[in-house]
């Protein structure tokens, strides 16, 4: 199922900090995150999505249960929801197909064509106080002769205007609590949240198990990247 944006639509690292450079990765998480207030309330709530990308060649382990995994490291950035010209979100989306949107797109670009695809991306530091985070800054198609990195686990998406709660489930507590704590009427527990009917619609629910390799339109990647578009 998809999750449409337009042009008119409105780094989290845990314990271990990742080395700033640049990582071949996946995407392996498109979360619509609902109306999100801006930190401090210095600009009006917007839809936002969150874009989560696994680096395999970096790992953590995690320990849970007395059982220890060994896991990709992943790293995540949310932005706004939409295909403004001045988006961030835009942009990075030009750079990692590595072509700007025809007029077309623009109007209703389906975001969960990216799950799954593989990307160059870069990593900053930033600090505040004693804090040092990574920070996802840029996404670019991978280098031609690089291989794609493989995806481990299942890739997830999720939408907020058709829930689904098992999806819901496996998304990360904090990822978690973002969405039950969006933009709404009425406060939202920490559940399968109910859909937000007066915001613009991002697309219905989500599925665990997308089909990544079923056929997709080539025609704006390079031959070396066939296979990568979006």
């Amino acid at each position: 199922m998809p999750i449409y944006i337009s042009e008119s639509s409105g780094g989290n690292f845990e314990k271990k900090v990742l080395e700033a450079g640049a990582y071949p990765a996946i995407c392996d998480m498109v979360v619509d995150l609902g109306v999100q207030a801006s930190p401090g309330g210095l600009y009006a709530p917007k839809r936002s999505v969150l874009l989560r990308f696994q680096i395999p060649s970096e790992r953590v382990e995690i320990t849970k249960d007395g059982e220890t995994k060994d896991l990709p490291a992943v790293i995540s950035r949310t932005l706004g929801l939409s295909l403004n010209e001045k988006s961030t979100l835009r942009q990075l989306l030009q750079s990692w197909r590595g072509r700007a949107f025809t007029p077309d797109e623009l109007k209703k670009f389906d975001l969960v064509n990216v799950l799954g695809k593989p990307a160059f991306i870069n990593v900053t530091h930033s600090t505040k106080g004693d804090r040092t985070y990574a920070n996802l800054t840029s996404i670019m198609p991978l280098p031609k002769g690089m291989p794609a990195p493989k995806l481990e686990d299942e890739a997830l998406w999720y939408s907020i205007d058709e829930p689904d709660a098992t999806v819901f489930d496996k998304l990360p507590a904090w990822v978690q609590d973002k969405i039950s704590n969006r933009v709404i009427d009425q406060p939202a527990a920490k559940v399968a949240p109910a859909t937000d009917k007066q915001w613009p619609a991002a697309g219905p629910k989500g599925s665990t198990k997308p089909k990544l390799n079923e056929p997709v339109d080539t025609s704006f990647v390079p031959d070396d990247l066939e296979g990568v578009a979006f």
